[in-house]
């Protein structure tokens, strides 16, 4: 069987990335997307032929996969695409993340200075520029990466250690969340919006109001989706 040229190489001028890096990056993508979908056999031989790399950083990749919550191995079948089912979203990971989210803003969120807030706008001027220029079959991907970056910085930048451990063990996990989901937007837009709301909560300062607006957005707003796949959310 052959396949497409399609080896990995890195660029120099990109930062530190290593093959390990762009090997896992492109892996990570086909499972949050579907490309790769729940049961799939994640077979190093045939990868490594495909990225035309060594079996070396193609098993680093799954390993950092495995760890992330997007791999299991099992034995004697190898590494295989992990289902992420709507109920461990809907009663895990969401909750989880928007423990998070919360216990990060009521810390911090009265020593949070303007220009974060101001990071934060950018992320969702973004989103909607992307929207605009209709960005082909990229823009479900581009506008999860904005979604979650828009999150993260907060978390990385003013969560403890452990809270950023955390965040960033279910880091891919929401981003499979939210591609799934992404799609049962009636429109795009609703995504910008959704953020500016949020945005203007956390900018109030006042911690009641932004701590309503995490949950809502991180759980209620999620649940509605996952209602319309399955009223059990299961």
């Amino acid at each position: 069987m052959s396949y497409p040229d399609r080896s990995v190489s890195v660029n120099p001028l990109s930062g530190r990335r290593t093959i390990s890096d762009e090997v896992l990056s492109v892996l990570r993508w086909r499972i949050i997307t579907g490309e790769l979908a729940p049961g799939d056999h994640v077979a190093e031989e045939r990868l490594a032929r495909e990225f035309g790399v060594s079996r070396v950083p193609v098993r680093e990749a799954v390993r950092t996969l495995q760890n992330e919550g997007l791999v299991r191995i099992e034995p004697y079948r190898g590494a295989l695409v992990a289902d992420i089912t709507l109920e461990e979203l809907r009663d895990v990971i969401l909750p989880l993340r928007s423990l998070l989210e919360k216990h990060v803003l009521a810390d911090a969120l009265g020593s949070i200075p303007p220009s974060h807030f101001y990071a934060l706008e950018s992320l969702v001027n973004e989103m909607e520029a992307r929207i605009d220029r209709a960005d082909g079959p990229d823009l479900l991907r581009a506008l999860v990466e904005l979604d979650m970056e828009f999150h993260s910085i907060t978390v990385r930048e003013y969560g403890g250690f452990h809270t950023q451990h955390l965040w960033d063990s279910i880091d891919a996990r929401i981003k499979a969340g939210f591609y799934r989901l992404g799609s049962l937007h009636d429109d795009y837009r609703e995504i910008v919006d959704e953020h500016r709301r949020l945005l203007e909560s956390m900018r109030s300062l006042d911690v009641d109001v932004a701590l309503r607006a995490v949950e809502d957005h991180a759980l209620a707003e999620p649940f509605r989706l996952i209602e319309k796949i399955s009223p059990q959310g299961g």
